[in-house]
C-alpha cells in the first residue's frame, strides 16, 4: 500500500473508538506523519490503538484496537478475543470484504466505463475474495467489539440510515479533502458520511448544512438533482455529514473515457440555469462554485450534483462557465497545462465545442440580464484562483504547517491568462464576435 493511500484513506477511522493517541509497532510507511499531521499523538504501551505490521500480531494483543496491513496473524486475533473484519485495501477504497454489496459497488458498479477485460478481472477479484482467498491489498481490523467505526456511530446519532455494509471513498484532492463512507441498504449505497481528517475544519460542514436548507425550499424538478443534507456530527476536533447517497458515477470519468455524454451536459447546463432562476436575489443567484464534472454523478439520464461544501450566493453564470470549460475538454490531455490550453481555445471561439460553449453562455445571459458577460466570467476566475489560495492557506494553518500554496488546478489557472490574452478578458472580443454573428 502507498505511502499516498495510507495518507489519504487514514485507517484509523475504521475502528469503533477515535483514539487520542496510538502506537506504532512495525511502521508502514506514511503513517508517522500522517498521523502527526491528523492531530493524533504517538505514544507509548498505554496507547488504545496499535497499528501493527502484517505478520506482528502477536505483539499487539493488550490493545483494543488493532489494525495488520496484510492477512497474516487473523487467527491469533480471534484465539485472543478480538472480533476480525477483512477490509479490502486499493489506491481510492477501503471496503468490508464481508459487505457483498459494498464490494460489488465498489469493484463493479463505480466502473461502468472499464474494458471487458477489466471487468471480468474485477469479477474474479470479487470471486475470490468472497471465498477467503487473498487476491488483492487487504488489512484486518480487529477490535474488542463488533461496533461499527466511530465515524458511523457519531453519524447514526443524526438520525441517518447508517446500516452494517459500506465502504470508504476517497478522490485525489489535498488534505481538506473530506473522505466519503458509502453506507448500503440492499445492493445500493443509502446514505453518505462525509467526514474530514483535520481538526478543526468545521468551515466546509456549516456550508453543507446552509446548502440542505437552501435547496429544501427550491421545486422539486430541480431539488431531485442535488443531494438531500440529513445532519452535521462531531467526533472529538473532526467534523462531519451525513446526506442521501447520489447514485452513479462521476461524469468525469465517463467523458475521459469517451463516453458520449452529450446529453447529460447539456442537462447539467439547462440545471444551473434553472437553479439560478429558483434562487435570484439582489442580483445574485445560489451557486454550487465547484461544480466540476468531477462533482456530477450520472445513472443512465439522470445526474445528482454533490458536494456543497463551497456553495454561496454569487454572480450569475460563473457555476456555468466552469462547468462547461471542465465538460467540453474532458475528453482531451489530463495534463494541467494542457487542460489550460485547451480551455483557452474553447473561450476563443477555436475549439470543435466552442459554438455549444457560447450558445450556453449567451442563454444564461439572457435568463439573468448579464450584458457583460466577459466582464462577469473574469471575476469568477479570479474568485476561483483566491479561493483555491485561500483554501491552501487554511490547510497550512490547520495542520500548523507553513510554505508555498498547493498547485493549481486548470480552472483556477485562468485568471492570468485570460487578462493577458487580446481575444478574452473582461471585453472579452471573441464572445462578442460571435454574439454578432449568431
Amino acid at each position: 500500500m502507498t505511502d499516498a493511500g495510507l495518507r489519504a484513506i487514514d485507517l484509523r477511522f475504521l475502528v469503533p473508538e477515535l483514539p487520542e493517541s496510538v502506537r506504532l509497532i512495525g511502521e508502514p510507511p506514511g503513517w508517522r506523519r500522517g498521523l502527526v499531521a491528523a492531530g493524533i499523538q504517538i505514544g507509548g504501551e498505554e496507547a488504545p490503538l496499535t497499528v501493527a505490521a502484517a505478520g506482528r500480531a502477536a505483539e499487539a494483543l493488550g490493545s483494543a484496537n488493532v489494525i495488520v496491513l496484510g492477512v497474516r496473524g487473523e487467527r491469533a486475533l480471534r484465539l485472543a478475543g478480538y472480533v476480525t473484519r477483512t477490509v479490502l485495501v486499493r489506491p481510492r477504497v477501503f471496503v468490508p470484504i464481508d459487505a457483498h454489496a459494498a464490494c460489488a459497488h465498489a469493484l463493479l458498479a463505480q466502473h461502468p466505463h472499464r474494458s471487458a477485460a477489466k471487468r471480468a478481472a474485477a469479477r474474479l477479484v470479487l470471486t475470490a475474495l468472497r471465498l477467503g482467498i487473498p487476491a488483492a491489498p487487504a488489512a484486518i481490523v480487529a477490535t474488542r467489539s463488533a461496533r461499527r467505526p466511530a465515524l458511523l456511530e457519531a453519524a447514526a446519532a443524526t438520525g441517518a440510515a447508517i446500516g452494517d455494509d459500506w465502504y470508504i471513498l476517497r478522490g485525489g484532492g489535498d488534505d481538506l479533502q473530506r473522505l466519503v463512507c458509502l453506507c448500503f441498504d440492499g445492493s445500493r449505497p443509502r446514505t453518505a458520511v462525509k467526514w474530514t481528517r483535520v481538526p478543526g475544519n468545521a468551515d466546509p460542514f456549516e456550508r453543507d448544512a446552509a446548502a440542505g436548507k437552501r435547496l429544501a425550499a427550491i421545486p422539486a424538478p430541480i431539488r431531485e438533482h442535488a443531494v438531500r443534507h440529513q445532519g452535521r456530527f462531531r467526533m472529538g476536533a473532526f467534523e462531519g455529514v451525513a446526506e442521501s447517497a447520489a447514485r452513479g458515477v462521476s461524469l468525469q470519468d465517463l467523458l475521459a473515457a469517451g463516453r458520449d455524454e452529450r446529453a447529460v451536459v447539456d442537462a447539467v447546463a439547462q440545471w444551473i440555469i434553472d437553479l439560478g432562476r429558483a434562487t435570484r436575489a439582489d442580483g445574485g443567484v445560489f451557486q454550487h462554485t465547484d461544480l466540476g464534472t468531477w462533482n456530477v454523478l450520472v445513472e443512465g439520464s439522470r445526474f445528482t450534483v454533490v458536494d456543497w461544501e463551497s456553495s454561496r450566493q454569487g454572480e450569475p453564470l460563473w457555476d456555468l462557465a466552469y462547468f462547461l470549460s471542465d465538460a467540453l475538454t474532458a475528453a482531451g490531455p489530463r495534463d494541467p497545462e494542457a487542460r489550460v490550453r485547451s480551455m483557452l481555445a474553447l473561450h476563443r471561439g477555436d475549439a470543435k465545442e466552442s459554438g455549444r460553449f457560447f450558445r450556453w453562455l449567451e442563454l444564461g445571459a439572457k435568463a439573468f440580464d448579464v450584458d457583460a458577460v466577459g466582464d462577469v466570467v473574469l471575476r469568477g476566475w479570479q474568485h476561483h484562483s483566491r479561493s483555491h489560495d485561500r483554501r491552501s492557506d487554511r490547510g497550512r494553518a490547520l495542520r500548523g504547517e507553513t510554505g508555498g500554496a498547493a498547485e493549481r488546478g486548470p480552472l483556477e489557472r485562468l485568471a492570468g491568462p485570460w487578462l493577458d490574452d487580446p481575444d478574452l478578458g473582461a471585453d472579452w472580443p471573441a464572445f462578442a464576435r460571435w454574439r454578432a454573428k449568431a
